[in-house]
This record gives structure tokens, C-alpha cells and sequence, in this order.
């Protein structure tokens, strides 16, 4: 199996969470384009949630929750790494506590 760097597995969160498939995991399933996001109705219909979890808690294991943050800021919202570290470190916690 190759080396996914830190950036991959970002990257990879990114177009995961976006309902596209990451090349960092192989080639896409046959049918995922085809495939319902999420079912509320029937838990056991194959959906892109149901095959993009797991590969989601890949990616958080190997980036935790601050590798996930900076990433998403990074590569989806396209904003910079400083008004990240604001935001992570200082406004988020107070948001968490309540006091924003």
C-alpha cells in the first residue's frame, strides 16, 4: 500500500465530504455517481454516505480535528492558513464555551 501524506488525506476530506469521490483511495466505485447521497427511510440502501464514512474516518484519524479544520478552510472555503488560526484557536473555542 503507498504513503498518503497529511495534504492527500486532506484533500481527500474535502472531496469526500463534498459527495465526490478522492483518486487516494482507488478508483471510484462503478456506481457511486449513481448513487443517493444518504437514505433516512431505508438504513440498508447502499449510499455515497454509506461509502464515503468510512473513508471520512480514515482521513479524521490521520488528521484529527485540526488537520480536518485547516484543510476544509484551505482547500473548500479558500481562505488563509492565518485567518484559520484565528479562528481555530480563538474564536471557536469560545464559540464551543458559549461566550460568542
Amino acid at each position: 500500500m503507498k504513503k498518503i501524506s497529511k495534504k492527500q488525506y486532506g484533500e481527500a476530506f474535502c472531496k469526500l465530504n463534498n459527495w465526490e469521490w478522492s483518486e487516494v483511495f482507488g478508483e471510484k466505485p462503478i456506481d457511486f455517481d449513481d448513487l443517493p447521497h444518504y437514505s433516512k427511510e431505508d438504513k440498508s440502501l447502499r449510499t455515497k454516505y454509506t461509502v464515503v464514512t468510512p473513508y471520512i474516518k480514515e482521513c479524521k484519524k490521520h488528521l484529527h480535528d485540526y488537520g480536518t479544520s485547516y484543510y476544509w478552510w484551505k482547500i473548500v472555503l479558500r481562505r488563509p492558513w492565518y485567518k484559520w488560526m484565528g479562528w481555530y484557536f480563538i474564536k471557536r473555542p469560545l464559540i464551543e464555551c458559549r461566550i460568542l
